[in-house]
């Protein structure tokens, strides 16, 4: 919000828990998480309010890297419950793991405890991934 005068409009009001707002300049399109209906929706001016994946594996984070590639954290594997997520300008990738996301001994042991984490892809000048 920049100025003295805005108007706020509401985009959407279906989500359970909308969470993990991203931008993506080259497509003009908002996408974010529906983390307990488990679906991922795109807004764009055009188009409104479109659901972009469903299920979304618990999807709670979502940023863009500087190719314009979707970076989305998901529960269910063997970390927490990625969340929060940022992409730095050299392209590593940071999160954090808060263990939230396992709520009982059903759902597995914690990793770690709370923790942040950061990676390095693999690109063609050689550098490969870290944590």
């Amino acid at each position: 919000m920049v100025g003295n005068t805005f108007e706020i409009e509401e985009l959407f009001d279906k989500a359970i828990w909308a969470e993990s707002p991203a931008w993506s300049k080259a497509q003009q399109a908002l996408y974010f998480s529906d983390v307990k209906g488990c679906t991922m929706y795109r807004w764009t001016a055009e188009t409104g309010t479109q659901i972009f994946r469903q299920p979304s594996h618990f999807s709670n984070g979502n940023a863009f890297d500087a190719n314009d590639n979707l970076i989305t954290c998901e529960h269910g594997n063997r970390l927490n419950s990625p969340n929060d997520v940022v992409v730095k300008s050299d392209g590593t990738i940071w999160f954090t793991d808060p263990p939230y996301g396992i709520l009982s001994d059903n759902e597995g042991k914690p990793f770690r405890p709370t923790s942040g984490y950061f990676f390095e892809i693999f690109y063609k000048n050689g550098r490969t991934s870290s944590s």
